[in-house]
């Protein structure tokens, strides 16, 4: 479950840095054997198989959930004195108003209280979260880990408030983006 939002973080360092075009690194991928092991290792790849158009890996839903928010340009997060260093927040600024992504890689689930600049640009109205507090669970012999919807608390007309698990991904976006 973890490795979904670690793609995440990783893809939104790299974005942050400047990387337009990034590609994951394998599609498909079942497993292996190793020479000092007799069972198989699973590979990770982003999609479980191929024969349904919905069974990713948690990697594969956080591709997927990211190609939702990067919805225009991305603005560097301002946190707040004291703020968790474990969470990486994305916010981009788009057509459609504001959208983010927000990584988490403590070990507890934590509040994030945002707050968005004083101006008509629409904000976000609904969140999904890739939970994976249980981080060792995966989707290889049956689908446990997909975006759920997520309670997202308005707090005024610039401010919302959530709760991201431990090691998980959230996204926000108008519902537009986030149907």
């Amino acid at each position: 479950a973890a490795s979904g939002p670690a793609l995440a973080k990783r893809l939104i360092e790299a974005l942050s840095l400047g990387a337009r075009r990034q590609c994951v690194y394998t599609l498909v991928g079942f497993d292996t054997g190793l020479e000092d092991r007799s069972s198989l290792a699973p590979l990770f790849g982003v999609t479980r198989d191929l024969t349904r158009g919905d069974r990713f890996r948690p990697t594969g839903w956080a591709v997927s959930m990211l190609n939702q928010v990067i919805a225009g340009d991305l603005y560097q997060a301002r946190m707040t004195k004291g703020a968790d260093p474990r969470l990486l927040i994305a916010p981009f600024k788009g057509p459609r108003g504001w959208s983010l992504a927000v990584v988490s890689s403590a070990n507890a689930a934590r509040q994030v209280t945002l707050s968005f600049p004083n101006e008509k640009t629409r904000k976000p109205d609904r969140a999904r979260v890739l939970n994976a507090s249980a981080p060792l669970q995966g989707n290889d012999s049956e689908e446990t880990i997909r975006p759920k919807p997520l309670a997202l608390k308005k707090l005024s007309a610039n401010r919302v408030q959530f709760t991201i698990p431990a090691y998980s991904l959230v996204i926000l976006g108008p519902k537009e983006l986030l149907p």
